[in-house]
Order: C-alpha cells, then sequence, then structure tokens
C-alpha cells in the first residue's frame, strides 16, 4: 500500500466515525459534513470515497444504519426502538431493510445467534480500488456558456444540441471555440432522471440568455481517453486512483472534460472519441 493510499486512508476513517456518530445521533450527516471529515472538496469527496471503500457514500449510510440497528437489537432494544434511534421511520422500513441486506428478518438473525457477525459484517465496506498515466499541465482560465442538463447520461447529445443551436442563433457557430462539460454527478450513483450534468461550450464573450462563467485556470492531471463517451466515468475513476495513489492533493475545483473531436450524426454509442478528462489539484 503506497504512503498516498494511506492518507487518504487516514481522512476516510474520519469519514467512518463522523458517520457512526451522525448514526448514533439519529441523522444522516450531509455530503458537505461528511466531505469536510475528509478534508476533501465536495466536488471530488464522493468519486475518492467509492474507489478507496468499493462502494458509494448513500450505500455505506445505508449499510451502516442497518448495522448500528441490529447492534441496538443485540445489546437488548426492542426492533421498534432500535429502528428509531437509527433514522427509520418505523420497524417495518428496518424490517425491509434487514431483509434486503441479510435475505432474513431479526427474529430469525437473534434466533440463530447470526446477530454478532452480521453486524460486524455490515460494518465493513464491500472494498475496492482501482490505475494509468496522466500528465500535469498549467491551463489558462476557459471562458463557457453552459446550463445544467438533468436527465440520463445517455441523452446528454440532446441537450448538447440544444445549446449549441441556442449559441449559435445568438452569436454565430465561429464564436464556439470548444466542447467542454463538469459531471455533478456520477450516473452509476443517482437515478437516470436526476442525473446532473454541466453542458458548457467555449465562447469568445458572453452569450445573452445563457449562463456565462469561467472553469478556473489552474493546475491540473489531465488523462487522454480514447473510447465512448460512456466509458468516461471509469476512465476518471482510474484517474483519481492514480492521484490518490501518488499523494497529490485534489484542489477546490470543478473536475471538467474537453471533448476533443466531436460526434457526427452516425455515430452510435459506441462510437469510440477523444476526450481530455482534468482533475483540478492543489499547486
Amino acid at each position: 500500500m503506497t504512503s498516498g493510499y494511506n492518507r487518504y486512508r487516514e481522512r476516510l476513517e474520519r469519514v467512518a466515525e463522523r458517520m457512526a456518530d451522525a448514526l448514533d445521533e439519529g441523522r444522516t450527516p450531509t455530503l458537505e459534513e461528511l466531505a469536510g471529515a475528509a478534508a476533501l472538496s465536495p466536488f471530488h469527496f464522493h468519486r475518492v470515497y467509492r474507489l478507496m471503500t468499493g462502494e458509494s457514500v448513500a450505500h455505506s449510510l445505508q449499510r451502516l444504519k442497518v448495522a448500528h440497528a441490529l447492534e441496538r437489537v443485540g445489546a437488548g432494544e426492542g426492533v421498534t426502538t432500535a429502528a428509531h434511534a437509527v433514522g427509520y421511520g418505523s420497524s417495518q422500513n428496518l424490517a425491509r431493510a434487514v431483509k434486503q441486506r441479510t435475505g432474513g428478518s431479526v427474529t430469525e438473525l437473534r434466533a440463530s445467534g447470526a446477530l454478532p457477525e452480521i453486524t460486524a459484517q455490515l460494518k465493513r465496506p464491500e472494498g475496492g480500488e482501482a490505475a494509468m498515466t496522466f500528465e500535469l499541465v498549467d491551463h489558462a482560465p476557459i471562458r463557457i456558456a453552459c446550463r445544467v442538463a438533468v436527465g440520463p447520461y445517455e441523452q446528454l447529445n440532446v441537450a448538447y444540441r440544444a445549446l449549441f443551436e441556442d449559441v449559435c442563433s445568438a452569436v454565430g457557430p465561429e464564436a464556439v471555440t470548444g466542447v467542454y462539460g463538469m459531471p455533478l454527478d456520477d450516473p452509476r450513483e443517482v437515478l437516470p432522471a436526476d442525473h446532473r450534468f454541466v453542458c458548457a461550450l467555449a465562447v469568445k464573450e458572453p452569450v445573452a440568455g445563457l449562463e456565462s462563467r469561467e472553469i478556473p485556470g489552474g493546475r491540473c492531471a489531465v488523462r487522454r481517453h480514447h473510447g465512448p463517451y460512456s466509458q468516461i466515468p471509469a476512465a476518471l475513476d482510474s484517474l483519481y486512483s492514480e492521484l490518490i495513489d501518488a499523494g497529490h492533493e485534489l484542489a477546490d475545483r470543478e473536475t471538467f472534460i474537453h471533448y476533443v473531436d466531436q460526434p457526427s450524426g452516425d455515430d452510435g454509442p459506441d462510437a469510440p472519441h477523444i476526450s481530455d478528462i482534468y482533475v483540478p489539484l492543489t499547486p
């Protein structure tokens, strides 16, 4: 295990403690609270967490809620009391969660003597670690016209097409100097209808009627990805993994993607493209 991974693991141990404390208080900690415990930006926290633990933050909280409830039952509390203590609205909600996680009921687990073992298993993450080549660059700020698309990751082309049409009708296609994107959610962790992604076009001047902002300049790790857009989330995982392994500090700025070449109307979902993936780092 490298020193980089060890340092990040120490941070995630603090996150685990914060999760446990919050659940003991009968509440669910916020993403910002957990990111703060890890001394990581919310932009990066959920990806680093999943890489280091093998599961999403939401998955961990659901697993730990069940574990804490079963631990209370094992210590002699009633099922209803234990359920309410860790934030379940009813004993029925806890019963469904236990059944889903373990395949049995609280009564069955207690009667079989398996309650302590199951509780210990649920307290452990499912495990996972991911690695590849990146380069360090200093890039200039990029002015963008953008909007947040909400919906399936596979349908981002529709949002980009609409954005391009709006920019072209306002200032003409010659004003567009590049195509960018900023993932706000991981499509593997949210429902398709809830997935958020910033669709962006680099422009020379602000465009009326569209949000205008800058992708901040600064130090970044960049990796060139050759392949379908559907593989970019996994490629981003690999880049994060290598940065963690090397001990780099992630900056409090958004990860972004530069789509180097553009798809044609005949491209299918598995058509390969060139994309540069940027993860901001501290100087």
